[in-house]
């Protein structure tokens, strides 16, 4: 997995550094939206039956062309997290669990874009990406019905990001920095251009744990992307 993201980043690096003469500049405003998931493992193989959760993806790009091929870097703010909603039941019981964590992240990916026509067309793309976490929330409810009872806990707990799990049971904690490779197809018309892709992430996004040892588990985003970006000075 480091290795295809070490490749996109030269496919990146390669193509931004084609002399700038030649190149067609252009940039402009992106939004889209994110359905956004966890890829969860531990060493006993367990994974967590999440949800994607939609989020919102926001911010500037640029298009840097070259016939065919054109470098896109981008700047955002994109939401990430998971959502969970089970249901455990037995001849006296039911309880069902619902939670849903939200992921703030500022996100740069570095994409390498081949349209089939030139300024207009299908398109692949392809490239890594370097996410950085800004803030989380995390929600949760909890009910259990047994007979004519019912129970409900519901709680609200922030996110705290560190290499290293903290000491306070109220807070989840995951690492700031999120690194990955996104891929993916669209189709540009003069400057509007469409783009759906998908963001693979790379690195573990878990903390050690509390006595520093390597964390035993493993969490890596996993996100659907869908963007809309209007490009100004495009031909």
């Amino acid at each position: 997995m480091k290795s295809l993201f070490t490749a996109l980043l030269g496919m990146a690096t390669v193509t931004l550094a084609a002399p700038a003469a030649e190149a067609q500049i252009s940039f402009g405003p992106r939004i889209g939206a994110n359905f956004a998931d966890f890829s969860y493992h531990t060493q006993a193989s367990y994974v967590l039956n999440s949800q994607m959760r939609f989020g919102a993806q926001a911010g500037v790009a640029a298009n840097i062309g070259f016939g065919n091929v054109a470098f896109q870097p981008a700047l955002l703010y994109s939401q990430k997290g998971y959502r969970v909603d089970l249901e455990d039941s037995s001849p006296n019981r039911v309880s069902t669990h619902q939670e849903e964590l939200r992921l703030n992240y500022l996100e740069v990916p570095l994409n390498v874009v081949y349209t089939a026509n030139g300024a207009t067309g299908l398109q692949v793309f392809a490239g890594p990406y370097f996410g950085l976490a800004l803030s989380g929330k995390g929600k949760e409810e909890l009910k259990y019905t047994t007979g004519s009872l019912n129970d409900i806990l519901e709680g609200k707990y922030d996110v705290e990001f560190a290499d290293q799990a903290g000491t306070d049971n109220s807070k989840a904690y995951y690492r700031r920095l999120d690194l990955g490779a996104t891929f993916g197809v669209g189709y540009k018309v003069g400057p509007m251009q469409a783009q759906l892709g998908y963001a693979m992430g790379i690195s573990n996004i878990a903390p050690n744990d509390r006595n520093n040892d390597e964390p035993k588990n493993k969490i890596r985003n996993r996100n659907l992307q869908l963007g809309l970006t209007y490009f100004f000075g495009a031909k």
